[in-house]
């Protein structure tokens, strides 16, 4: 299948990159970390340097904001990440390629040491990516491929903040960074599609207090913020429909070209439902160029990762806060989830019992 590659819809991601993987990959992947590591340089130097920017010393200054929420008002551990500054000519980090069956919305899958099972494989140069892409794509998989604008080396490396970030919404940074230090602080082996769905979640919700605590309620960054977030939620009403009604035709013991046609009719259709209606229905321009992609079942079982469990997360949320302000709630929902990361129990299950303790 066409690969296509995606800049207006970044994820972060946990990228170990070569350090965990062998042959090629290994050895690639792991020189252009090296390097881009070695590149990165100290924030406090940046700051007492010449070539200061007005931007940088803002940015620099809201990524200090955010990191003092992270640790004081969310009790995570003090990271060393964010620490260091790289300035690049890129609009993002690495390249990273999804996949998915022809007839199916789930996810393909990698397999890395330690990691376990991802749902993606990142690249630093976007050639490496299309390459990885087409030999899936020859098998008879979907693929995507896209930019991903932060990702987490689970401690490995301290991870450094882009020159490309700082026009960044206040709300998408907080967002951006939170998620990222929740994958640090709490990474449950071979259960990634959790990892990510946790860390987005959290992310989200996070980056709301923050901008609540900053700027307040009714401030233009938090109206933003919301609607940008009541977007999203009209965003996953209509790619969970749309993989409903994939997933329907998929089911059928039709030959393999009919079914095909019918699924690029049912895409189609789709965008241009989706086009015309945008306008009426979406307050941002967020997801206004969806119909401009290729879109595939690699690019709707991404939001699969991200997104499909949700209902969970919320209730947990909504049980911590119920006896406690929403901000603390938050913090208690964290602490309960920390004993994932080394009591070996499906996390899914783990919820489920917690909100049965909470709602006997």
């Amino acid at each position: 299948m066409k690969t296509v590659k995606s800049v207006n819809i970044l994820f972060p991601v946990v990228f170990m990159l070569g350090l965990l993987q062998t042959g090629c990959y290994m050895l690639k992947q792991g020189s252009y970390l090296l390097s881009d590591r070695l590149h990165a340089v100290p924030i406090e130097k940046i700051i007492k340097s010449d070539s200061l920017t007005l931007e940088e010393q803002l940015f620099f200054g809201r990524i200090a904001s955010v990191l003092e929420f992270t640790e004081t008002v969310l009790g995570l551990e003090e990271s060393p990440n964010y620490k260091t500054y790289i300035r690049t000519d890129r609009p993002y980090l690495a390249a990273v390629v999804s996949g998915a069956g022809m007839f199916s919305t789930a996810a393909y899958l990698w397999t890395f040491p330690i990691i376990g099972k991802v749902p993606y494989k990142g690249f630093f140069e976007l050639e490496d990516a299309l390459i990885e892409a087409d030999k899936l794509g020859r098998k008879g998989f979907d693929t995507w491929v896209r930019g991903v604008d932060a990702f987490s080396t689970l401690g490995i490396t301290h991870d450094p903040l882009y020159s490309f970030m700082t026009d960044y919404p206040e709300h998408r940074i907080a967002e951006l960074i939170i998620h990222e230090q929740i994958h640090a602080a709490i990474w449950v082996p071979h259960e990634s599609q959790f990892n990510e769905e946790m860390a987005s979640f959290i992310g989200e919700i996070g980056a709301e207090h923050y901008i609540v605590a900053v700027y307040g309620e009714n401030s233009r960054e938090m109206l933003l913020l919301l609607a940008e977030k009541r977007d999203r939620i009209r965003w996953l009403e209509d790619v969970t429909e749309l993989r409903k009604e994939l997933e329907t035709l998929y089911e059928q013991n039709i030959p393999s070209p009919d079914k095909e046609l019918q699924k690029q009719k049912i895409i189609t259709g789709f965008k241009d439902d989706f086009r015309v209606s945008y306008p009426d229905r979406y307050e941002t321009d967020t997801y206004s160029k969806i119909p401009d992609l290729e879109i595939n079942n690699a690019f709707i079982a991404l939001y699969i990762v991200y997104y499909e469990h949700n209902n969970l997360l919320v209730r947990l949320y909504n049980s911590c806060k119920k006896k406690v302000s929403s901000l603390q709630g938050l913090k208690s929902m964290i602490e309960i989830l920390r004993p994932l990361a080394g009591n070996g129990e499906n996390p899914y299950d783990y919820i489920r019992n917690i909100l049965d303790d909470f709602n006997p």
